[in-house]
């Protein structure tokens, strides 16, 4: 099984990112795709006490992002091909690798 994962935080990069993953995924021919929302419930805020998000808000609010975001992505890539998401504290990439084969391309700056 081939699988990709996609980190997104929501921005028009990892929009345009994720939008091509899709793409890709068909060359791949992937048969899971994978978002992957990483979050910190601890937001610093200047010249204040750290204040804590509430995790259920936080889920709730992301959970509809990636909603919206599946429906896009899923008229990109193969109707076969089955696309999941995840919302986790920060560390859930870690996690996710260990239990999942994921197809990785390296990136190498020389």
């Amino acid at each position: 099984m081939k699988t990709l994962l996609i980190l997104t935080d929501f921005s028009d990069v990892a929009a345009h990112a994720a939008e091509y993953a899709c793409r890709l995924s068909l060359q791949f021919k992937s048969e899971k795709i994978i978002l992957l929302n990483a979050y910190n419930a601890v937001q610093p805020v200047a010249q204040q006490p750290l204040t804590t998000i509430a995790d259920k808000e936080v889920r709730q609010e992301v959970s509809g992002k990636m909603d919206k975001m599946k429906m896009t992505l899923q008229a990109l890539t193969n109707p076969y091909t089955e696309i999941k998401f995840t919302t986790e504290l920060t560390g859930a990439f870690e996690k996710l690798c260990k239990n999942q084969p994921l197809l990785f391309q390296e990136r190498t700056d020389n």
